[in-house]
């Protein structure tokens, strides 16, 4: 439970520094990467998971570090998503390993939520639809990523900060682990 907890409190920390400043520090990201390492030296010297996992698997912790980097960089190309929300979920899949891939997901769907939410609210929601999806078709036909432009001015720009996002997905995450009797 202690453990849980500190997973919550370094993401709402992200969370209030991602909102008011519209960035993750480093420290912070360094941080909780280190409180994964930790964990998993914990995990593996008395063979015992202390979170989410049901074994304590070093493959699948790089596999849960490593994965998300290679599933994100594209979106980071075309600025999309920010360097520190990689770097969040990186460090996240040190700390609770391949369960990161369900908060991921969990993760996206608020942020998509949200995102569509402002962009409703603005009335441009099928104007961004179409927009997205003619940079899709454009950069398959020019077989090259286009950097995707976030609108000029405050009515067309809609950004999400994305690090209460995944409080919100580790919370919905952890809600539903408890339902199926997972969490101890």
């Amino acid at each position: 439970m202690i453990v849980d907890l500190t997973v919550m409190l370094f993401l709402a920390f992200a969370s209030y520094y991602d909102l008011k400043h519209s960035r993750i520090p480093n420290r912070l990201i360094v941080a909780f990467g280190l409180f994964g390492v930790l964990l998993k030296m914990i995990e593996l010297v008395f063979n015992s998971p202390l979170l989410f996992n049901d074994t304590v698997d070093l493959e699948d912790t790089l596999v849960s570090v490593i994965v998300p980097l290679l599933i994100l960089l594209p979106l980071w190309l075309i600025k999309a998503i920010g360097a520190g929300d990689i770097k969040l979920l990186m460090a996240l899949g040190l700390v609770v390993g391949m369960d990161v891939f369900y908060i991921g997901f969990y993760s996206f769907l608020v942020s998509a939520i949200v995102g569509s939410y402002y962009l409703l609210k603005r009335g441009i929601l099928k104007k961004r639809l179409y927009e997205v999806a003619e940079l899709a078709v454009l950069s398959s036909n020019e077989k090259r990523i286009i950097e995707y432009k976030n609108g000029t001015d405050s009515k067309t720009a809609v950004t999400v900060a994305f690090a209460p996002c995944v409080m919100i997905g580790m919370a919905v995450f952890m809600i539903l682990k408890i339902v199926n009797g997972g969490i101890s």
